[in-house]
């Protein structure tokens, strides 16, 4: 793994847009289709944590969906955890996240100010800087 200094200033973090070396079968619930994704990392500015988006295409930037919500959380890791949503439009994303080995679930939370419950998981790819 390889750590990424996400308490540095807006201006110091690294400009994340990078797709790993993974690939993710899922079948979203949208059409009930199992396709192949690529993995795209980028950063929540604001929240300075994982954005893992899924592509269809990773020549053409086809986004499809994103499995992570910018959830800030005094006992998350910035450096190597993200928040999965793993309900409704994204159901399953986190068994097909887990089975290809991008992470796994170490936790459940439940912001206070939401009614859903969002899985802390652990990234087994830490991106490049």
């Amino acid at each position: 793994m390889i750590p990424i200094d996400l308490t540095a200033s807006d201006d110091e973090k690294p400009e994340l847009h990078q797709f790993i070396d993974a690939t993710v079968f899922w079948k979203s619930p949208n059409d009930g289709i199992r396709r192949e994704f690529f993995i795209l990392f980028e950063f929540y500015q604001e929240e300075g944590t994982f954005c893992l988006s899924l592509f269809i295409d990773n020549e053409h930037n086809l986004p499809y969906a994103t499995a992570t919500v910018p959830i800030v959380d005094d006992e998350i890791n910035k450096d190597c955890e993200i928040v999965i949503k793993n309900y409704s439009e994204n159901e399953g994303i986190l068994d097909a996240l887990t089975k290809a080995k991008i992470c796994y679930p170490i936790r459940e939370i439940k912001p206070s100010d939401s009614y859903s419950t969002f899985h802390v998981c652990k990234l087994l790819i830490i991106p490049n800087k």
